[in-house]
């Protein structure tokens, strides 16, 4: 696409080719697609997924009396209401082979599909719902009826609320019982700056903006003002939440990616589009502006769109790995993302939004540190590099294959993780690791945790073979956030065991030189791509045996979130019965040109444990004192 076009040109051109592809994917039913990718269940007769997941940016694009009725791409003609009718024509008529029919389990995928449908539904309410047939709505009402009766209690909650709001707005039967019992479990889930718990406590992610961030605001505008007090209790978490949420974004819109379903790519983006519409984005337009062309213009330049079909992918670009899929994720799944859209489109075509120059992101205003500590998250960002890392041991959502995605001790906008598992274990990068020369461990749950704006900490238990080991982790950047100290304490049970600790992993492509370095405690990294060179070390300050030369997780190059391969700087020790005290420096920067970043001395750091669990910090920027845990999630 080009890249010079008008910001409200590149959405729309954007936009219409992700309708092409949808369009071309279609059985004759037109409710159903069929799509290369990783198959599950979801995908036998026909991804209906793809269809519901994009019905309400295409209701989004009719809601506008005045805007065309078909969009263009590679000079044909898409119609985008009739793509809309046939949904509504055959989706939910019984009597249609491509029938999206339940599988007669509860807890059934298209109760969260329901939610979208129903939202779609009402956008149009003025323009396509008028004009189709009385039993083309039975059909539709039954539908929605079947799937709108229960859910799982979590995030699924909100699901049941649009599905109801959606039905009393259009003027069908719903249960008011229902929509007020899921709210006052929603609310439970509430936590600090307006972060909310995906059900269980400590399971923080991007579900704040793709389920709780839009589907709160779902429901504002189908059913806004029939409880002013819950209305304004919504307003105010969703205005607090979004305030954290530029922080997230390096400045060539590349993402903190961390957690489950990132196969949702710029479906976040709805959730600010959509508040920045309704009057609850805390931010300027012109900066949501800026944020959402260079994030979606990122995924597009990594490949996340597939360039034949012009249809989403499952991995996040063209040779990221699969593992970023969860079994639920089918070839459909993805456009949970087509969100962005349905925001979009409801931002009045002369809003200064569309119309108006753009603004600095924070990371270009200046270097920042942004603390979130409900999810126990620490953001820095570095404005010479546009880098932004998120520091984090706060989830209690990392075990078994979530390992990758929310246990590692930072995540970052210019060095994704290795997301992939190799004969089943998890590779050190950005992770301390033990190994007993057999088996080997990664981070799973972090148990008690505390965050502050200079940094975080937290306890957790590495179990291997019968041992548990016991472990208390600081983790605290420096200067502009790209350098950060690691202070670990382990009380080791057994001798023989031995901790492998990795810096942040580079990721690099085919044609890219890589050079490597090691010495007796320093590992390190660099490459250089069409973006800039950029470089990852790690240093071993205390109780470390050795540095070891950077190299791919098991011999294994393709594991990486991004790139094609990957290489990780590690260091090794050998860990005696007892407490073991560790300390490090990891630094991870990317200059803005071809040439290597100029050489930096290791940043020289003291470190001492008090008796009181206090760990004092002693670095060129001075004194830093990190107090022990005195409290967890509850």
């Amino acid at each position: 696409m080009n890249t010079n076009a008008s910001f409200r040109q590149y959405c729309e051109t954007y936009f219409a080719r992700l309708v092409w592809g949808f369009a071309k994917s279609l059985d004759d039913t037109g409710v159903r697609s069929w799509l290369n990718g990783h198959f599950n269940q979801k995908d036998f007769g026909g991804a209906a997924d793809m269809a519901t997941r994009i019905f309400p940016a295409l209701c989004a694009w009719l809601s506008d009396k005045q805007r065309p009725r078909q969009v263009v791409f590679k000079g044909e003609r898409v119609d985008v209401e009739g793509l809309v009718r046939k949904i509504f024509e055959n989706a939910f008529d019984p009597k249609c082979a491509g029938y999206w029919a339940g599988d007669g389990r509860p807890y059934n995928q298209f109760v969260v599909e329901s939610s979208v449908i129903g939202y779609g539904a009402w956008l149009v309410r003025d323009t396509v719902w008028p004009t189709l047939s009385e039993s083309v709505k039975k059909n539709f009402a039954a539908w929605m009826e079947e799937f709108g009766k229960e859910a799982v209690r979590n995030n699924w909650q909100l699901f049941l609320i649009c599905n109801h709001a959606a039905r009393r707005a259009l003027g069908l039967p719903f249960d008011q019982r229902t929509i007020d019992e899921a709210w006052a479990y929603i609310n439970t889930l509430e936590r600090g700056d307006g972060f909310m718990t995906d059900g269980p406590e400590g399971h923080f992610d991007d579900y704040q903006w793709w389920v709780f961030g839009t589907h709160e605001m779902f429901y504002l505008q189908m059913m806004g003002g029939v409880d002013k007090v819950l209305d304004e209790r919504v307003r105010t978490r969703l205005r607090k939440r979004l305030e954290a949420f530029p922080y997230m974004f390096g400045a060539d819109g590349s993402y903190t990616e961390y957690g489950r379903s990132l196969t949702y790519k710029f479906g976040r983006l709805g959730s600010p589009v959509l508040g920045y519409a309704l009057g609850l984005w805390p931010h300027s337009g012109g900066m949501l502006q800026r944020l959402v062309r260079r994030h979606l213009e990122h995924y597009d330049n990594v490949g996340a769109i597939d360039r034949a079909t012009h249809t989403i992918r499952q991995e996040v670009g063209a040779h990221g790995h699969a593992d970023v899929r969860e079994s639920y994720i089918n070839t459909g799944h993805p456009y949970w993302a087509m969100h962005a859209f349905s925001a979009l489109w409801q931002v009045p075509a002369e809003d200064a939004f569309w119309t108006g120059g753009d603004a600095m992101l924070p990371v270009e205003e200046g270097d920042f540190r942004r603390a979130v500590p409900a999810a126990g998250w620490l953001f820095a960002g570095a404005k010479a590099t546009g880098h932004v890392l998120r520091y984090t041991m706060g989830t209690h959502h990392g075990a078994g294959s979530m390992q990758s995605k929310y246990a590692k001790f930072v995540y970052s906008s210019h060095f994704p993780m290795n997301i992939a598992a190799v004969e089943g274990d998890y590779g050190p990068d950005a992770a301390l690791c033990l190994t007993d020369g057999v088996r080997w461990t990664h981070p799973t749950v972090y148990d008690k945790f505390a965050v502050d704006a200079r940094w975080v900490r937290a306890t957790y238990t590495l179990k291997i073979a019968d041992h548990d080991v016991a472990v208390e982790t600081v983790l605290a950047p420096l200067g502009d956030g790209e350098w950060h100290v690691r202070v670990h304490k382990l009380v080791v049970p057994v001798d023989g065991l031995k901790a492998v600790e990795g810096g942040l992993t580079l990721g690099y492509d085919s044609a890219e030189h890589v050079t490597k370095y090691v010495d007796a405690l320093t590992s390190s990294v660099s490459g250089a791509n069409n973006r800039g060179q950029r470089h990852s070390l790690i240093h071993g300050v205390r109780g470390y045996d050795r540095a070891v030369m950077p190299q791919a997780w098991r011999g294994r190059d393709r594991v990486n979130l991004v790139y094609l391969a990957a290489i990780t700087p590690m260091l090794e020790a050998t860990l005696r019965t007892g407490a073991n005290v560790l300390v490090c420096v990891a630094h991870a920067t990317r200059a803005h040109n071809h040439h290597a970043p100029k050489p930096q001395a290791i940043v020289t750091v003291d470190v001492t444990w008090e008796k009181d669990g206090t760990v004092m910090v002693t670095s060129p920027e001075g004194e830093l004192r990190v107090p022990g845990l005195i409290y967890s999630y509850v």
